[in-house]
């Protein structure tokens, strides 16, 4: 699997904990797959099970080597792309619904922009309690989606959605699930009703926009103090899955959320949106989760390859980089195409005679070597050409042929 924190750990943006790894190192944190060796201690899971596991790092390896605190056992009918697309969007969902925003029927909830098989993942699940409202703010590349259901209200990505909400929710929401870290907390704050949330997740601001610019722009912002949450009757509060998992090590939490997601899979109330690609197109997923150009969750599949057997044109290629490292040493104003301070500027009149000159005088060139050529074909020729002669005899006439010239 991949996801954003894949992201941040390229573009060195994460934290302490990847930026005291030495390049180079393997990345990836979720992984599907066959156990096929187990540790000494290793007593909940047997050789041949089939696990979804999220490792710190280290997961797009050929084998990937995981502690067994992190290791889930999926079903026996669930595939490996079902269980990486449902692991971690599954388990930040419900937890940002029911664990978080204790989402019941008959609550309203706001989500905004989400990228990826998570905003798919929060829609199907507030589906699943009954008399529930959604007003989903889509992605710039949503904005053809209509939602037939209709406890799913569809809000175009710059729109007045506060307005489109009051039509809709006079009263406002229940809960806010925010992932963007822009100026609209304010408005979320007084959109959530008496006893509602606002809760912050996910990292996908930090990768679309650059980790100082979202800090800039949450701290440029009023702060909510205590005193008014405690007069408001409302809460604000954030949930980050990696530091819940490594850091703070609640995994019994996460285990227990990963068998519930697990339930509502196997119950038919819930089913993941994914993209599987080759893993030779690593690079393609970065840029498309960079770009949030993904719908649903983006797999590797590491059991296929792209196979080539076209040989690379290696004099292509050293020309190429020939005529890029000479324009690389080209003075800025000539790639601009006008003269460098103090460079004679030449006629284009005498450039043009000139050209023809030097044509002229090849072509004569060519013309002399041709006419050498001929000549030595013509010597050759006699040369080996067979001549007769003639000798006159008292006796009669007698004929002698020469002998063949042979040339080294």
């Amino acid at each position: 699997g991949v996801n954003f924190d894949d992201v941040m750990t390229r573009n060195g943006m994460l934290d302490n904990w990847v930026r005291t790894l030495k390049a180079p190192f393997i990345m990836g944190s979720e992984v599907a797959g066959e156990v096929i060796g187990l540790g000494k201690n290793v007593t909940e899971l047997n050789l041949g099970d089939r696990v979804m596991c999220l490792p710190e790092r280290h997961a797009w390896s050929e084998y990937a080597v995981c502690r067994v605190e992190h290791c889930f056992k999926i079903p026996e009918e669930m595939s490996y792309n079902d269980a990486v697309a449902l692991t971690v969007d599954g388990i930040v969902a419900y937890s940002l619904l029911f664990q978080m925003g204790s989402l019941y029927p008959g609550k309203a909830v706001l989500l905004h922009s989400t990228p990826g098989g998570l905003g798919s993942m929060v829609t199907q699940m507030v589906r699943t309690v009954p008399e529930t409202i959604l007003f989903k703010i889509a992605m710039q590349n949503e904005g053809q989606i209509k939602f037939t259901n209709q406890n799913v209200h569809y809000i175009d990505h710059d729109s007045d959605y506060v307005t489109e909400i009051r039509h809709s929710s006079p009263h406002g929401v229940d809960l806010v699930l925010d992932c963007q870290y822009e100026d609209n907390f304010h408005r979320d704050f007084n959109l959530l009703r008496p006893m509602g949330k606002y809760v912050l997740f996910g990292t996908q601001a930090a990768v679309h926009r650059g980790f100082f610019d979202s800090a800039r722009t949450w701290w440029g912002q009023d702060k909510i103090s205590p005193l008014k949450l405690y007069e408001e009757n409302k809460s604000v509060c954030g949930f980050n899955l990696r530091n819940l998992l490594y850091f703070q090590k609640d995994r019994a939490y996460v285990r227990e959320v990963f068998c519930r997601v697990c339930k509502m899979w196997q119950e038919g109330s819930i089913k993941p949106d994914f993209d599987v690609l080759l893993f030779d197109d690593l690079n393609e997923a970065l840029q498309r989760m960079q770009e949030h150009g993904q719908i649903g969750k983006i797999i590797l599949n590491p059991t296929e390859s792209r196979e080539t057997t076209e040989v690379p044109d290696y004099y292509a290629i050293a020309e190429k980089n020939v005529k890029k490292r000479i324009w690389d040493q080209k003075p800025f104003l000539n790639k601009l195409g006008l003269p460098e301070p103090g460079e004679l500027v030449r006629d284009k009149s005498l450039v043009e005679e000139e050209r023809e000159r030097a044509q002229q005088k090849e072509q004569e060139e060519m013309q002399r070597k041709y006419e050498q050529q001929q000549q030595q074909q013509q010597y050759i020729q006699r040369l080996t050409q067979p001549e007769e002669k003639f000798y006159e005899a008292r006796g009669g006439k007698i004929t002698l042929k020469s002998n063949l010239v042979q040339l080294n």
